[in-house]
């Protein structure tokens, strides 16, 4: 089933993955479902971008086209590709990605997705910002906080005009206070977020109790992975998911949307997470995962691309990807341990001895 040309469909940027295109129904028999991802948080120009598609379907191939928001063809895969799609972008913008998914028969099936790409700022790196505005006359305070709401940075101008240089990487809040003699005082705030850039070492390689969270992270994953089928999982695993929380975002010790499928694992460690925070790649052979690269991990928060390795050898390169776990603590949390004991009623508030006795 050939497909028409992309650039004259209708699209949203509210709406993702829905084929608005005549011509381009999805009519295979069973339909291919899924949808376009890229692993990391954000998209930074000048690096590989690459993009997957997640589905449940077998033995598919992909051609893959990049577009401006505008329709112009930016860039084309080969045809029929089962790799995923890299592409390094060179403007800070937003695009369209599109696939096109063929299935053994020949039926294919079309998604797209909006994406956003970002320019790289690096760490001792000036990052210039201006405000402008019709206004005259007016004062300018700069405020610049890091993660833990510290100033990191601050000047008062009449220009508009700030540069910040940040010594790490790290999200920051770039705060403008600015006041006039006929103007109430008005608050401005941007966010940004400074990566390593270069080949920047990940804080994984000189940190002490990074290889402690690392097997305590894969102990999880393959205690998970041999869940028999209806167990609670947190029952089933309660003692690996006590040991590794300590250093993970949920605020109990639990694991929530985990789904253990042919192809993949994943998790969440919040109710209520739009997305999930681990998802790795499953064996072919069924062999157990022995580690994760971390070389990329630079905090918590952000979305990490991991390899993953397994027992019988082999690696899936990219696939997988974790957050939410401090894999970079700066000290070990030693948990207390403890029993609950059962008092009887009236002697929970006293710590008297008796004594009786008794007569023959």
């Amino acid at each position: 089933m050939d497909s028409p040309s992309f650039y004259n469909c209708d699209y949203s940027s509210e709406i993702r993955h829905i084929n608005f295109c005549p011509g381009e129904v999805n009519t295979c028999d069973p339909a291919i479902v899924g949808h376009i991802r890229n692993p990391e948080q954000t998209i930074f120009t000048d690096e590989d971008a690459s993009f997957y598609f997640y589905t449940d379907a077998q033995n598919l191939t992909y051609t893959w086209t990049v577009t401006t928001e505008e329709g112009e063809l930016i860039n084309t895969s080969s045809p029929d590709i089962t790799v995923p799609y890299v592409y390094k972008f060179k403007y800070e913008g937003s695009y369209i990605i599109k696939v096109i998914a063929k299935d053994e028969t020949g039926c294919t099936a079309a998604f797209i997705s909006l994406i956003s790409v970002t320019d790289t700022h690096c760490p001792n790196s000036p990052y210039g910002f201006k405000f402008e505005t019709a206004e005259e006359n007016l004062n300018y305070i700069w405020t610049v906080t890091d993660d833990n709401n510290n100033i990191v940075a601050t000047e008062t101008n009449s220009s508009g005009l700030f540069t910040f240089i940040p010594a790490a990487v790290g999200h920051y809040d770039v705060n403008l206070t600015t006041s006039g003699t006929e103007n109430c005082r008005t608050l401005f705030s941007k966010h940004i977020f400074i990566r390593g850039c270069g080949g920047s070492v990940s804080c994984t390689e000189n940190n002490l109790l990074s290889a402690k969270i690392h097997d305590l992270f894969i102990a999880l994953v393959n205690k998970l992975l041999s869940t028999p089928e209806g167990a609670n999982v947190n029952e089933y695993a309660k003692n690996e998911i006590a040991a590794l929380i300590p250093y993970a975002s949920g605020p109990e010790a639990k694991i929530y949307k985990f789904s253990n499928t042919q192809n993949y694992i994943s998790f969440s460690f919040t109710e209520n997470s739009i997305q999930d925070d681990i998802k790795l790649i499953k064996s072919v052979s069924g062999a157990a995962i022995t580690s994760i690269n971390l070389s990329r991990y630079n905090n918590a928060q952000a979305i990490t691309n991991v390899i993953t390795a397994y027992s019988d050898g082999t690696t899936d390169t990219n696939n997988g990807y974790v957050r939410n776990i401090n894999f970079c603590p700066s000290e070990e949390c030693t948990p207390i341990t403890g029993v609950i004991n059962i008092v009887k009623r009236g002697t929970a508030s006293t710590n008297k001895k008796t004594n009786s006795s008794s007569k023959i």
